[in-house]
C-alpha cells in the first residue's frame, strides 16, 4: 500500500474516506479549489488547511484559517501532545494514528502500511541526448546516461590522453548546462507559485463582488467571511481597548454595540455584524460593509473605512469605554479648564447605556461620579466643592430636570455671555448624592417612540459638573464638565411621515447637531465666527468651545445590517468632525499624556454669578442659521436645513405669541386693582366723583388693551402662517 488515508469524522459523526495519493490536498468549507469539502461545520474556513504528500510522507499546513489548525487534541479540551499547526513553512509532519481537529470535524491520518520505494529513474529524453551529443564525442557517457548510470566515470589509460577529451569541451560543460536545467525548472515553478497566487487574488475579489469563479452566487455573510479572511488584523497586532491619543483638544471616538435579541429575532440583514473594527497601535479602523444589489439583482458589497482616535467594539464594557474616552477630563477640570464629553448616534445604538447604564451595569456618569470625589480628597483638592445642575433641551426650549421641569430662559448680557435664567444648582457632598441628581432628572427627561425606535430619547440631556473655589463674596468656578447626551439622530424620512411635535423634534435635533459640528470646526480653525446662537444646544454650551477645553465625542453605532444606512450616517458626521478637528501624521501610539503639549495658562477663574443690575437680553439666530447653510453643499440643503429653517421661524413666532400673551395677561393683573377703584367711585354716592377723569381713565385702558391685542393678533395671524407653511412642506415631502 503506496497511498495515505484520511478518515473524516463530520460534527454529527458521519464518517467518511478520502484516499490520498500524492500532490496537494487542500481542505475547506468552499467548494472552489478544496479536495475535501466540510459542508456542515461553520467553524472551518472556506480554505482552511492542505496536506502535501510525496514520497509516503505527509505535511499539514494551516491556510490562515479563523480558527486555527490542531493536531492530537483530546474532544474534552485535555491535550495529551497537541501541536497547534502555524500558517506558512514547511508544515507538520503527520505520523500514523494523527487526529487532525478543524472547528468540530475530525481527520485521522493513517499513512502508507511500507515505505513507498523510491521512483526508477527515468530515461532521459531525447533533447537530453541530443545536448549532451553537442558537448561530448565520448560514446561511454551517452550510453551511461541512456542507461540511467549517472555516477559513470569513462576510464582512461595511463600516460595517454583522450582523444575526445583534446577535441571535447570541458568536463564542467556538462554539469553547468545541467544546472541550467534545474535553474529554469525552479523558474517555472516559481512562476506557477505566482500564478497559483494571482488566481487565488483574483477568486477573492470575485467572491467580494458576490460570485464565485465557478459562477456560484455568494451571500452577504460569505462576503464578509472573505473580507475578514483577507483583512483579519494579526493576534499579536491587535491593540482593543487601550487608550490612545488621550491628550488631544478634540477627540472622535467609535463604540459598537453587540447584535441584541431583537436584531437576531429579526433574521437575514438584521441578524448580519456589518460592522468590522481593525485596531492596531497605529491605526484605529471601522470598516462598514455595505450590502447593495445591482439592477440585474444580483449581490455585491462596498467596504467604507472610517480612520479615528478611538475604536472600540462589541467586546469592550463601559469601564473600558470610559478609561478610553471621559476618564482624562476628569484630572483636566481639576486643572481649572473645561470638558465636554458628548454621545452622539442613532436612537437605539447605545447612547444612553454608554452614559447612563442601566440595571447594575453603570456607564460614564457614575464613573466620573466615582473618581471626582477620588480626586477631591487629595490635599491639594480639599478646599474646592462640587456643585452640579441637570436641564434637557427640547423643541428648542430648555426645562430643569432639578426643578420640576420649569421652563428656563437662554439670555444673554451686555458682554455676550450666556446664562440660564432660573436654573438650579445642587452642592453634592459625595458621589451618591451626585448620582441621586442623574437619576432624578433621567426620570422626567422626555422620550417618545419613532419609526426607527420605539424608545427613544427625543432631548439633549445635558448634566454640568461645577468646581468651585471659595472667593471673597461667593464661591467662584473653577473647572466644568459638560455631559450630553444627544437625542437620537434621525434621518428625514424617519419623521417626514408622523405628527407636527415629531416632526418639530428631528428637525431641532439635526439643526442643533449640524450648529455643533460648525462650532468643533470654529473652536478647531480658532478663528472666525462662532455660530453658536444657531440653536440652543450650541448657546448653553458657549463656554465648552472657547479656552483650554477638551472635546471627547463618542460616536454609537449599531452593527445590524438593517441599520447600515444610519451606522454610515453616524460614522459621516464623525468622519467630518475628527477631519475638523485634524488628521495626525501617522506613526507610533502615544497613550496617555505621553504627546500633553503644554496646557494654556488660562483658567476658568471667573465668577458666573451675575450681580441683580446684569441686563439680560433676548438673542436673534438668524446670522448663525445663515452661517449654517453656507456650511453645507447645495444638494444637502433640503435633506438637513430647508424643514429646520421653516422650524426655526415657527419656534421664533411661538416664543412671540407666548410673551405677549404673558404680558397681557400680567398687565391686566396689574391694572384690576386700578379697575376695582375705580368702579366703586362710579357706582358710590361720593359727591367728589370725577367723571372728566373716569372717561379719561377708561380710554386710556381701551386704548392700551387694544394696543396689546392688536400686537398679539398680529403675531397669532404670523404664526398661524407658519404653521401652515410648516404643514404644506411636510406633506410635499
Amino acid at each position: 500500500m503506496t497511498e495515505a488515508l484520511l478518515v473524516i469524522t463530520s460534527p454529527t459523526g458521519e464518517k467518511s474516506k478520502h484516499i490520498i495519493s500524492g500532490g496537494t490536498v487542500a481542505i475547506g468549507r468552499s467548494e472552489e479549489n478544496n479536495d475535501i469539502i466540510i459542508r456542515d461545520d461553520g467553524g472551518v474556513s472556506r480554505w482552511h488547511c492542505r496536506i502535501d504528500y510525496s514520497g509516503g510522507v505527509a505535511h499539514l499546513t494551516d491556510l490562515n484559517s479563523a480558527n486555527g489548525t490542531v493536531v492530537n487534541q483530546t474532544q474534552d479540551g485535555s491535550v495529551v501532545s497537541q501541536t497547534e499547526v502555524e500558517p506558512g513553512g514547511f508544515g507538520h509532519k503527520l505520523s500514523t494514528g494523527d487526529v487532525i481537529s478543524i472547528g468540530d470535524t475530525i481527520l485521522e491520518y493513517k499513512g502508507p502500511s511500507r515505505p513507498q520505494a523510491p521512483a526508477p529513474a527515468k530515461r532521459p529524453d531525447h533533447r537530453m541526448v541530443q545536448l549532451l551529443y553537442h558537448h561530448t564525442n565520448n560514446p561511454s557517457i551517452l550510453t551511461d546516461v541512456m542507461n540511467c548510470r549517472p555516477n559513470h566515470k569513462p576510464l582512461q589509460k595511463s600516460g595517454k590522453k583522450s582523444s575526445s577529451a583534446k577535441s571535447g569541451p570541458k568536463s564542467g560543460g556538462v554539469v553547468n548546462n545541467i544546472r541550467k536545467i534545474e535553474e529554469k525548472r525552479e523558474q517555472r515553478r516559481a512562476k506557477a507559485i505566482q500564478a497559483a497566487e494571482k488566481k487565488k487574488e483574483r477568486q477573492m475579489k470575485m467572491a467580494i463582488k458576490g460570485v464565485t469563479a465557478d459562477g456560484e452566487v455568494l451571500d452577504f455573510a460569505d462576503m464578509i467571511d472573505v473580507y475578514h479572511e483577507k483583512h483579519d488584523v494579526p493576534p499579536d497586532q491587535v491593540c482593543m481597548g487601550i487608550p490612545m491619543w488621550a491628550s488631544l483638544k478634540i477627540r472622535v471616538c467609535v463604540r459598537k454595540r453587540p447584535l441584541t435579541k431583537k436584531d437576531l429575532r429579526m433574521g437575514g440583514l438584521g441578524a448580519l455584524d456589518v460592522i468590522t473594527c481593525a485596531c492596531t497601535d497605529r491605526s484605529q479602523i471601522a470598516v462598514v460593509h455595505e450590502p447593495k444589489q445591482k439592477v440585474d439583482l444580483s449581490k455585491y458589497m462596498e467596504n467604507h473605512p472610517f480612520k479615528f482616535d478611538q475604536v472600540l467594539d462589541e467586546k469592550c464594557n463601559n469601564e473600558i469605554a470610559y478609561q478610553c474616552t471621559a476618564a482624562p477630563l476628569v484630572s483636566h477640570v481639576f486643572k481649572g479648564k473645561r470638558g465636554t464629553c458628548f454621545a452622539y448616534g442613532q436612537t437605539g445604538s447605545g447612547k444612553t447605556w454608554t452614559m447612563s447604564g442601566e440595571g447594575h451595569v453603570i456607564g460614564i456618569y457614575q464613573m466620573i461620579a466615582r473618581d471626582l470625589f477620588k480626586h477631591k480628597k487629595r490635599p491639594e483638592y480639599q478646599n474646592m466643592s462640587i456643585h452640579v445642575s441637570y436641564f434637557e433641551i427640547y423643541q428648542g426650549h430648555v426645562f430643569d430636570l432639578l426643578n420640576r421641569r420649569n421652563r428656563l430662559m437662554v439670555l444673554e448680557d451686555g458682554k455676550g455671555k450666556v446664562g440660564l435664567k432660573g436654573l438650579t444648582e445642587y452642592q453634592v457632598k459625595d458621589s451618591r448624592e451626585l448620582i441621586a441628581a442623574i437619576d432624578r432628572g433621567a426620570s422626567i427627561r422626555r422620550q417618545g417612540s419613532t419609526s426607527a425606535n420605539e424608545r427613544s430619547s427625543r432631548s439633549h440631556g445635558i448634566f454640568q459638573i461645577f468646581i468651585r473655589i471659595p472667593g471673597r463674596r461667593i464661591k467662584k468656578l473653577h473647572g466644568k464638565l459638560s455631559l450630553i447626551d444627544l437625542a437620537g439622530s434621525e434621518r428625514g424620512k424617519d419623521t417626514a411621515h408622523a405628527d407636527r411635535r415629531r416632526r418639530i423634534e428631528g428637525a431641532e435635533i439635526n439643526k442643533s447637531l449640524l450648529a455643533l459640528k460648525e462650532c468643533i470646526r470654529a473652536m478647531s480653525d480658532k478663528k472666525g465666527h462662532l455660530p453658536f446662537r444657531a440653536s440652543k444646544l450650541t448657546q448653553v454650551l458657549k463656554d465648552s468651545f472657547v479656552g483650554g477645553s477638551r472635546t471627547v465625542m463618542i460616536a454609537c453605532i449599531s452593527p445590524s445590517g438593517a441599520n447600515t444606512e444610519h451606522s454610515m450616517n453616524t460614522l459621516r458626521y464623525a468622519d467630518r468632525v475628527k477631519a475638523i478637528a485634524g488628521i495626525r501624521e501617522p506613526g507610533a501610539r502615544i497613550p496617555g499624556n505621553a504627546m500633553r503639549s503644554p496646557d494654556p495658562p488660562s483658567k476658568v477663574d471667573e465668577d458666573e454669578d451675575q450681580s441683580p443690575s446684569t441686563k439680560w437680553k433676548d438673542y436673534d439666530e438668524s446670522e448663525d442659521i445663515e452661517k449654517l447653510q453656507q456650511s453645507l453643499p447645495r444638494d444637502q440643503m433640503d435633506e438637513y436645513m430647508a424643514h429646520s429653517i421653516l422650524v426655526s421661524k415657527l419656534m421664533q413666532a411661538e416664543n412671540r405669541v407666548v410673551r405677549l400673551h404673558k404680558n397681557l395677561i400680567e398687565a391686566e393683573a396689574q391694572q384690576s386693582k386700578e379697575n376695582d377703584r375705580m368702579m366703586k367711585l362710579a357706582i358710590g354716592s361720593d359727591d367728589g366723583f370725577d367723571q372728566d377723569a373716569y372717561a379719561s381713565y377708561l380710554d386710556a385702558m381701551i386704548q392700551k388693551k387694544q394696543k396689546s391685542l392688536m400686537e398679539l393678533a398680529g403675531a397669532v395671524e404670523e404664526f398661524k402662517k407658519h404653521l401652515s407653511v410648516e404643514s404644506q412642506t411636510a406633506n410635499s415631502h
